[in-house]
């Protein structure tokens, strides 16, 4: 009868010490977070969407009224995320090119002059958007702290029967 109740001890003893280390554990992993500058969220949307800023928490995406407000104000620089060939055919009137593929190249000549806090607009067309939000994020992680995605943005602009242009960007109306 002794020796079960050293057994039931020694393995409560161990159960109690084996919680008390997983408590501190989570809790040094909990402060090892709080304090480094990329910390994991405590709350995140986990979906392939990228509809928040995580430096700034703020929303990324736009309403098409939105985006029409902000195109009547003119105060928004509209990036077309799709190919050239594309943006060439059609695009939102005074938008500019930037595909993700060419990202590299003509970034500098086409961002000459764009505030890092400037409201930029990006789309493309298709309902999940993957050029926009590719564009967008790559902006943001160059600083740029206003970017926008409007979310199937050409065909909602073009639905709306909004104003539209041809040619390629920087090209001189005939």
């Amino acid at each position: 009868m002794k020796r079960g109740l050293g057994l039931k001890k020694a393995v409560f003893q161990v159960l109690r010490q084996s919680a008390l280390i997983l408590i501190l554990g989570m809790a040094l992993g909990i402060a090892v977070n709080q304090v480094r500058r990329d910390g994991i969220p405590w709350v995140m949307d986990w979906s392939s969407e990228p509809g928040l800023n995580l430096k700034t928490r703020k929303a990324i995406t736009i309403s098409i009224e939105e985006a029409e407000q902000h195109f009547l104000y003119g105060d928004a620089l509209f990036l077309d995320a799709r190919p050239p060939q594309l943006y060439e055919q059609s695009h939102i009137l005074g938008a500019r090119n930037l595909p993700l593929e060419l990202f590299e190249g003509p970034m500098d000549r086409d961002l000459t002059n764009v505030s890092k806090e400037a409201l930029i607009v990006a789309y493309c067309e298709g309902e999940r958007s993957f050029l926009s939000k590719g564009l967008a994020l790559e902006l943001i992680s160059r600083g740029y702290k206003n970017v926008r995605i409007l979310e199937n943005g050409w065909n909602q602009w073009l639905a709306r029967e909004f104003p539209i242009e041809a040619g390629a960007w920087g090209e001189k109306p005939r």
